[in-house]
């Protein structure tokens, strides 16, 4: 490698480890996350140490799960409703049927430090961008006759719903 080439790769680095200070994530979580979709062993003296909050297996396969969907989907991970869809899945999926605007909302914008009405209008634009961008035979795939055809997309509430349903019938 010469040196442009070097400092581009440093300087690539130091963008992922910010991008996962800012979103929260452990940079040997995204090590780990890497290597499982790669599905090799970590290189020696690389062995992923959670030293974030631990997380049970559980968690991280829903999680996995999720992501994996929302990329087959076309919701980017870079807009903050990416996160807030994928923690409301994980609170729906553990709680129950919930009211969204009393109790998930609320749960969400207290976790990201931030207002219910954010996380409402980012959870929104995701959605909006999924279905502005994304792949129509995929939407149609998951969501199918589900959606009222006059407003083109779904609420907030169906499509945290139909995540949560979609991951609890279907192996993804």
């Amino acid at each position: 490698m010469n040196e442009v080439q070097k400092k581009r790769v440093e300087l690539m680095k130091e963008n992922i480890v910010d991008a996962c200070r800012s979103k929260g994530i452990s940079v040997e979580d995204l090590l780990e996350a890497i290597i499982n979709l790669l599905g090799k062993e970590p290189p020696p003296g690389h062995t992923p140490e959670t030293t974030s909050k631990p997380k049970t297996e559980a968690k991280k396969s829903i999680e996995y799960r999720i992501m994996k969907l929302f990329r087959e989907i076309g919701i980017p991970v870079n807009i903050k409703g990416y996160e807030y869809i994928k923690e409301s899945i994980i609170y729906v999926l553990e709680k129950g049927n919930v009211a969204v605007t009393k109790e998930l909302y609320p749960y969400v914008a207290k976790k990201y430090g931030t207002t219910s009405s954010r996380v409402e209008r980012a959870i929104r634009h995701a959605i909006i961008v999924a279905w502005n961008r994304g792949n129509p035979d995929v939407l149609e795939k998951y969501f199918g006759f589900t959606i009222d055809p006059a407003k083109n997309q779904p609420t907030n509430s169906e499509f945290i719903y139909m995540i949560a349903e979609v991951l609890k019938i279907h192996a993804i």
